[in-house]
């Protein structure tokens, strides 16, 4: 896989001025490709919004997990683009997430931490999807062993497609309704 030609496609999208893509190693030896993107309008882009767009153009293996939104890239004195302020940047951007909304129990508070463990992002909502958090099918399989490990309910894979948040997720293994 090329960064060059993410980059590249990413740039083609309209509302894009300048991007940069890193394939950032988890925690559990895998490899996350982040978008730092800079915008040349100030339209509102999100995730979604950019898998979208993107996915018409690049086999979903490609098409970036977490995208930095910045208002432009950080420059070396040499002037070249500076990638370990940009890991800096989304770190704080991570720290800075506030939750849409908390956990109302136990399990759910247990499923945030396996989340924010595994998609190493603080600050997750019951409401947020978790693949719109930048979650895959590999990373699931850990997920979904992790689940099984504290519910000592097995889950079918499919579940996560139907209750991609923490709080649908908790009633799926609540009421035993896959």
């Amino acid at each position: 896989m090329e960064l060059q030609e993410i980059e590249y496609r990413i740039n083609q999208i309209p509302e894009i001025c300048q991007s940069v893509v890193l394939a950032i190693e988890t925690a559990q030896s895998d490899k996350k490709l982040v978008a730092f993107v800079v915008p040349s309008t100030d339209s509102d882009l999100d995730r979604e919004y950019m898998w979208h767009r993107l996915k018409s153009f690049l086999p979903a293996t490609m098409v970036p997990s977490e995208f930095v939104f910045l208002p432009k890239l950080p420059l070396t004195a040499n002037g070249k683009i500076d990638r370990k302020a940009l890991l800096t940047t989304r770190r704080e951007q991570s720290d800075h997430r506030t939750p849409k909304a908390l956990p109302e129990n136990n399990l759910q508070r247990q499923l945030i931490s396996i989340w924010e463990r595994l998609l190493e992002i603080q600050g997750i909502g019951i409401d947020d999807n978790y693949f719109d958090l930048g979650g895959h099918s590999l990373l699931a399989l850990q997920l979904f062993t992790d689940i099984e490990r504290l519910t000592e309910i097995r889950l079918p894979f499919a579940t996560l497609f139907k209750a991609p948040t923490i709080r649908e997720l908790g009633y799926a293994v609540d009421t035993h309704t896959y």
